[in-house]
């Protein structure tokens, strides 16, 4: 049975915004806030731990509407206090991991912690960020270490189980028809504009050589196959969406 693409959300309901990196999720963060207001909006750090927190900050986050985190989604599911509605964007692979490398760069103020472009790639381990099979890595609720401990179909099919569970499914290269789709799924009223947030400056963007792009493509062969997954999952979301519309009486 398909399952209704629009979601009622009850009072006791709590969204929560699995962030990929570089997925275009500051723009969306900064749209989700807008729509619950910065009192029911709460940011969750992939480095805390429940058993950690202060009875302040646990009910704080117990009465968000909405939760914004980096973790994995094992690490989130976990920590919050009541299985949350999921929300992700996903974006292809090459365009995430050369923006990652801008955003690396963008962070490191010491000269000698340059890394170029070619190294961040071929050689992921003189960085922390093993930027390869990332979106994998933080739906199969792994960390991207761990992710090498998996075998590789067994990770691909974890991530895209959580990515079925997930009552709305983005994609980057599509940001205004994923806003739409957001807006419909929750019945929340459409937005028009918004500004992008967290760009990498065109500074930082380096050239992607035919080899490089061959280098970064065949690393992250879990990341193409999921996104691939994505799309589908997007386009049918979508394509309902617009029958659903169609269906409408006009209010004209």
């Amino acid at each position: 049975m398909t399952r209704n693409i629009q979601y009622t959300l009850r009072e006791q309901d709590m969204l929560c915004f699995l962030h990929l990196p570089k997925t275009g999720g500051t723009t969306l963060v900064a749209i989700l806030c807008s729509v619950v207001g910065s009192a029911s909006f709460q940011n969750l750090e992939h480095t805390e731990v429940l058993h950690r927190w202060t009875i302040a900050r646990y009910y704080r986050v117990f009465d968000a509407q909405i939760v914004h985190t980096h973790a994995h989604y094992r690490r989130a599911i976990g920590v919050l206090p009541r299985k949350p509605v999921l929300l992700t964007m996903l974006r292809h692979p090459l365009k995430r991991v050369v923006s990652e490398h801008g955003q690396y760069l963008k962070t490191r103020q010491d000269a000698s912690q340059f890394v170029s472009l070619d190294d961040f790639i071929l050689n992921p381990e003189c960085t922390d960020y093993r930027p390869h099979n990332k979106q994998t890595a933080v739906l199969a609720g792994l960390s991207p270490r761990a992710l090498s401990d998996l075998p590789p179909h067994d990770a691909l099919a974890l991530a895209k189980a959580h990515l079925d569970e997930c009552a709305f499914v983005g994609i980057t290269e599509h940001f205004d028809e994923s806003l739409r789709l957001l807006c419909y799924t929750f019945g929340w009223s459409p937005i028009e504009h918004c500004d992008s947030r967290n760009v990498t400056p065109s500074a930082l963007k380096y050239a992607v050589t035919p080899e490089l792009e061959s280098a970064i493509l065949e690393r992250n062969q879990l990341d193409i196959a999921l996104y691939a997954y994505a799309q589908q999952l997007f386009a049918d979301r979508l394509q309902r969406m617009k029958a659903e519309r169609e269906r409408l009486p006009s209010t004209l």
